[in-house]
């Protein structure tokens, strides 16, 4: 199964938060920063970022353009219309885009998703559901049934009587 789109889709936040230019953010020092918005999952964001400015962000919310890092809510000081951000080692910022997720980061557009042959079980049904695809082509795990026919055949533990032998083909075939 080839992804017939990016996964995920566009540039977005790992978690909630404020996006953030990393550029704007201080080794040494808090810095703060006046938040301009909100962005929402499943919403567009028509926000930028600017220098010296954040947007609150929610998880799976689209990364405002200028914006490259996302600082978890946990470790912020909120005011009024702005949140300070404590130094990059508090603030577990240890480079650019952390706590960002990039567009087609799991699946690129044409790539395998499922290769063939593949076990399809709930876990892959999820997958192909978030792909958007509704029907595939499959097949069952192959069924395969055999016996052992003939009048002279008798099962082990069976007596044995004038012109019988045991049935060895069926353990044989099963083996």
């Amino acid at each position: 199964i080839l992804s017939p789109i990016a996964v995920p889709g566009h540039d977005n936040s790992a978690m909630d938060g404020y996006a953030v230019r990393f550029d704007d953010l201080s080794a040494d020092a808090p810095v703060t920063l006046q938040v301009t918005g909100t962005v929402f999952a499943g919403k567009s964001a028509a926000l930028g970022v600017q220098p010296g400015e954040a947007v609150r962000i929610m998880t799976g919310g689209v990364l405002p353009i200028g914006a490259d890092t996302v600082v978890m809510q946990e470790v912020v000081t909120k005011g009024d219309g702005t949140v300070t951000v404590p130094p990059l080692a508090e603030a577990k910022l240890r480079a650019r885009g952390i706590n960002t997720r990039k567009a087609g980061e799991d699946l690129k557009v044409g790539s395998v998703a499922l290769q063939r042959g593949w076990r399809i079980n709930p876990a892959e049904l999820g997958l192909i559901a978030s792909l958007g695809i509704n029907e595939i082509t499959a097949y069952r795990k192959l069924r395969v049934a055999f016996f052992s026919t003939g009048d002279e055949l008798r099962s082990i533990g069976q007596h044995l009587g004038a012109g019988e032998i045991y049935d060895s083909n069926r353990y044989t075939l099963y083996g």
